[in-house]
């Protein structure tokens, strides 16, 4: 049985807005995640996503309810890559931490796909090459939960399956745990072993969905049976609550 990791208890927040109306962004949101599993929150566009990751993160303290977390170092992957293009690939892994050795620098860059670019400075309009930056700076600096919000949304779809392989490889061979936070319900069922599906005004939790993977022989196949079932009971979970537009339902 996996440990949890993160658990969230009566959370709640409001949000003011650049006119000065207040209105509540979420209400009373209770979930857990367990360490060695990727967990999804699958809410809608607007709904407070990245402020939820936020609070998780550390960042935001307003907020009632209460966060236990056993992860001491937590990386919080906003929708845009964090890399630097003035910068090496190496620099880019190693940057805000001078104590890093070159073997653990090393390793985090063949890991994720970046070997013989360790010193190639990124073009910021390839997002899913400053992903894995961003997942190489993760590893080498040894968190224990990522935090992703809504980071594959401008990746080709082409592109999207070897990024979603790779998070499910540090999750499986270095035992990161991931708090996946999507609008798109395909990538959701593709990724996840827990989705915790929420609508909005405010947001709350209205389903959730634990994936057993045990039957599947490959994850890398949407077209798989089981994975469409599980689909369409998030489909019409989402249909129930008539907030269909809201949601993206193709990677």
């Amino acid at each position: 049985m996996a440990n949890v990791i993160l658990s969230v208890n009566n959370l709640s927040k409001k949000h003011t807005d650049d006119f000065g109306f207040t209105s509540q962004l979420f209400e009373e949101l209770n979930f857990s995640m367990d360490e060695s599993l990727l967990t999804t929150i699958l809410a809608p566009m607007g709904s407070g996503k990245s402020s939820l990751l936020k609070i998780l993160a550390g960042f935001d303290k307003s907020y009632s309810g209460e966060i236990n977390s056993t992860g001491e170092k937590v990386a919080y992957l906003h929708n845009k890559p964090n890399s630097f293009p003035w910068l090496s690939v190496k620099e880019n892994v190693a940057f805000g931490n001078t104590t890093l050795s070159a073997d653990k620098i090393s390793d985090a860059i063949k890991f994720c796909g970046l070997e013989g670019y360790e010193d190639h400075h990124p073009n910021n309009k390839s997002i899913g090459f400053r992903f894995r930056i961003s997942l190489a700076r993760v590893l080498a600096n040894d968190f224990e939960l990522i935090l992703i919000d809504e980071h594959f949304s401008k990746v080709d779809s082409g592109y999207k399956i070897e990024l979603y392989n790779l998070v499910h490889q540090l999750i499986t061979e270095r035992n990161i745990a991931v708090l996946l936070a999507t609008s798109n319900i395909s990538e959701a069922v593709y990724l996840s072993d827990k989705i915790i599906v929420m609508t909005k005004n405010p947001c709350t939790i209205i389903h959730e969905l634990n994936i057993d993977r045990s039957n599947l022989s490959k994850r890398n196949s949407l077209t798989n049976e089981e994975l469409l079932k599980y689909k369409k009971e998030i489909e019409d979970k989402i249909h129930d609550s008539k907030q269909d537009k809201f949601f993206t339902y193709n990677v």
